[in-house]
C-alpha cells in the first residue's frame, strides 16, 4: 500500500553502508520510521542531504504488512531553505527545535496543528530579521498541541508555578521568578512575527529556557532535557 504525505526529518541512523533509517514526523500519522537508500554517486537517485535532520519533505512511502517501518519509494524537498543551513546562529536554533520536538512527540499520533506550527516557526526562523527569541516563543506556545498551555487566569500572584501550571503567591525553586513570570505572559499573548520585539538579556533568556524545560518535564510524559541548548546559550545573546 502507498502512502503520500508531508514530514519532518527529526533522525537519520545507518543502518548500512547504502541504507539509513529516517524518524520522520509526519501531520497524519504523527512520528514515523522509514528506511531509504542513499546513494554516494552522481547518478544516485536520493543523495544524502536529502535525509538530513530538518528538512520538509514530500514522500510516496509503502507502508509494511508486518512491523512498523516503512520504506521510502519517493522523496523530494517540500522546499530549500534560504539561510538555515549557512547560518550558524539560525541553525543552532533550528536544531534546538528540533531536539525539543523530538524529545515531545508520541508515536503514531496524528498531530497536523503541531506540523502545521512547527513548519511555520522553521519557515519564519529561515527568513526573520530578529531571531533571538523564536525558540522561545515556539516552546511556550508548543504547550497548546500537548494540552499543558500555562493557565494564567488560574490562581493569584506574580510567580507562575511549573507543577501547578498557574500563578502563585510563592517564589520557590518550583517557579518562574516575577520577571521570567512576565515574559511568560507576553509570548502567550503576541503573534511569532512580534517575538523579536521582546526584550531579554542573555542571562535571562537562559534562565527562561530552562525553566520552561522544566515545566516541559514536569507535564510532558515523553519530554527529557535537552542537550542542545548549552550549544544554542553561546551562539544566542
Amino acid at each position: 500500500m502507498e502512502i503520500k504525505t508531508d514530514g519532518l526529518i527529526l533522525k537519520r541512523i545507518k543502518y548500512s553502508d547504502s541504507k539509513v533509517i529516517l524518524h520522520i514526523f509526519t501531520p497524519e500519522m504523527g512520528r514515523i520510521a522509514a528506511i531509504i537508500t542513499i546513494g554516494k554517486t552522481q547518478k544516485s537517485k536520493y543523495k544524502r542531504n536529502i535525509s538530513s535532520p530538518l528538512q520538509f519533505v514530500k514522500m510516496v512511502l509503502f507502508k509494511p504488512k508486518t512491523g512498523t517501518l516503512y520504506k521510502i519509494k519517493e522523496i523530494k524537498h517540500a522546499f530549500i531553505y534560504k539561510n538555515i543551513m549557512q547560518a550558524y546562529r539560525r541553525s543552532a536554533v533550528g536544531l534546538y527545535l528540533l531536539e525539543f520536538l523530538d524529545k515531545s512527540l508520541k508515536e503514531d499520533l496524528k498531530q497536523q496543528d503541531l506540523y502545521i506550527f512547527f513548519l511555520k516557526a522553521i519557515t519564519f526562523l529561515d527568513t526573520a530579521e530578529k531571531i533571538e527569541n523564536i525558540h522561545v516563543y515556539t516552546i511556550v506556545n508548543m504547550t497548546k498541541y500537548f494540552g499543558i498551555y500555562p493557565n494564567l487566569n488560574k490562581g493569584e500572584g506574580q510567580y507562575f508555578d511549573i507543577q501547578k501550571g498557574s500563578l502563585s503567591q510563592n517564589l520557590s525553586q518550583q517557579t518562574f521568578t516575577e520577571p521570567l513570570t512576565n515574559h511568560l505572559k507576553k509570548f502567550l499573548l503576541i503573534e511569532m512575527e512580534d517575538s523579536g520585539n521582546i526584550r531579554m538579556s542573555r542571562m535571562q533568556r537562559t534562565g527562561f529556557l530552562e525553566k520552561m524545560e522544566e515545566y516541559w518535564s514536569c507535564h510532558c510524559v515523553h519530554f527529557s532535557k535537552t542537550k542542545s541548548l548549552k550549544v544554542l546559550q553561546e551562539v544566542i545573546h
